[in-house]
């Protein structure tokens, strides 16, 4: 697709529409693949349009299915050519003619759809403690702050001095009451971030790096990756695609911001001239047996099944750490976050038993 053509008012009001998420983007690519086995490109390619209409990504198919009827480009072309399609996407179909478009577009939507249980697992893990957590500080904030001045203004009514455990009791709660609010404020700004933070960039790399520090679950999480990252890689090597080209589309293929800035950074490198293998040896997130394989080799078809067997060995090493997860950490951790909420409602309620029978007392 040339410039001048998406530079067409026309085509540029195509493209105008809610910008799609990587779950639509998923079942786009999915919808559209399913279509390319039982229809003809032109009319695949309308229909997934009319399908996501409402997204950059449907308005895109319907550019390309434009081009398309042109008559002067092929399927392969005006995918290539889509900007909202995925980068590792259109490299794939630019590159890899061994493999049809239907299976390039399903396996892409597969990997992405592959991410995504990851993600909604760690907020499923996390979510209900931070919540309770949350709550849970902000009663004892109240607390501090509404209930137990009550108590002793009711003393000082009486003339007297608040009981020695009685008072220790206040004391404890007054100096929690800033940390009770600073932890929820920062439970709180945590959560936000967790889900409302991948809407934008600085925040959706924070929250990246966080997740690989989740114990075996981010391990699962980065491992992942590397395999997206390998399987891509294998494929577009494999297709005669250069080590640059190869290198950034499987870095974006990895699906997470902290693996493509370094993919790109290091095509870049690759591009200048810098000897690949050296490059990936800097690409941390690989895992190091990874590296270690591919260390001295040239980026070319060779190397492209030492990738393919490392993406298979990836894959299943990450679902082994999810599995660990499953069985360890969820349910252990799960145990801490409600164990520590519960002290914080004990510790907020423990005034009121520890007050009550000395205030009856002297009222007595």
């Amino acid at each position: 697709m040339t410039d001048a053509l998406a530079s067409n008012p026309y085509e540029t009001e195509m493209l105008r529409g809610r910008r799609a998420s990587e779950n639509v983007i998923a079942e786009a690519l999915d919808y559209l693949s399913t279509l390319l086995l039982v229809e003809n490109d032109h009319a695949a390619l309308t229909a997934a349009a009319a399908r996501f209409n409402r997204y950059d990504i449907g308005r895109s198919f319907a550019r390309a299915a434009a081009g398309l009827e042109l008559g002067t480009m092929t399927l392969r072309q005006v995918l290539a050519a889509e900007p909202v399609i995925p980068m590792s996407v259109r490299r794939l179909v630019e590159y890899d003619n061994e493999t049809s478009v239907a299976e390039i577009l399903a396996g892409a939507a597969g990997r992405i759809q592959t991410r995504r249980p990851l993600e909604r697992r760690l907020n499923g893990f996390a979510v209900p403690g931070v919540t309770m957590l949350v709550a849970a500080a902000a009663l004892l904030w109240i607390d501090a702050t509404f209930i137990v001045p009550e108590y002793v203004k009711t003393f000082e009514k009486l003339n007297s001095d608040v009981p020695s455990a009685a008072g220790t009791v206040l004391d404890i709660a007054a100096a929690a009451q800033p940390a009770a609010a600073a932890a929820a404020l920062f439970l709180l700004g945590a959560a936000l971030i967790l889900n409302v933070g991948n809407l934008f960039a600085a925040f959706r790399n924070v929250t990246q790096r966080a997740l690989f520090l989740v114990p075996a679950l981010g391990q699962a999480v980065k491992l992942d990756g590397a395999a997206s990252f390998l399987t891509v890689l294998g494929q577009l090597l494999r297709s005669g695609a250069s080590p640059e080209v190869a290198i950034a589309a499987a870095g974006d293929a990895a699906g997470y911001d902290s693996y493509r800035a370094d993919a790109y950074r290091l095509a870049a490198k690759v591009q200048s001239g810098e000897v690949a293998p050296v490059c990936l040896d800097e690409l941390r997130l690989l895992p190091e047996e990874v590296r270690a394989l591919l260390h001295g080799r040239e980026l070319d078809q060779r190397s492209a099944v030492v990738a393919d067997r490392a993406a298979s060995k990836m894959r299943a090493a990450s679902d082994e750490q999810l599995e660990t997860f499953a069985r360890t950490v969820e349910p252990f951790g799960m145990f801490a976050t409600y164990s520590a909420a519960i002290l914080i409602v004990v510790a907020a309620i423990l005034p009121l038993f520890a007050v009550a029978p000395a205030v009856a007392g002297y009222a007595g």
